[in-house]
């Protein structure tokens, strides 16, 4: 995932069930409300 102004690569596992935790840190180092990252996610 890439998103302008994030210097640090972000990593979406691939796990049939992600952690909470992981998808609240994605957010955070993005800068991505949930809505966001979900749609991105659901764009792939």
């Amino acid at each position: 995932m890439v998103k302008d102004g994030v210097l640090r690569p972000v990593s979406i596992p691939k796990y049939d069930e992600v952690g909470r935790d992981i998808i609240q840190g994605n957010m955070r180092t993005a800068s991505m409300t949930r809505e966001q990252y979900f749609e991105y996610l659901n764009s792939l």
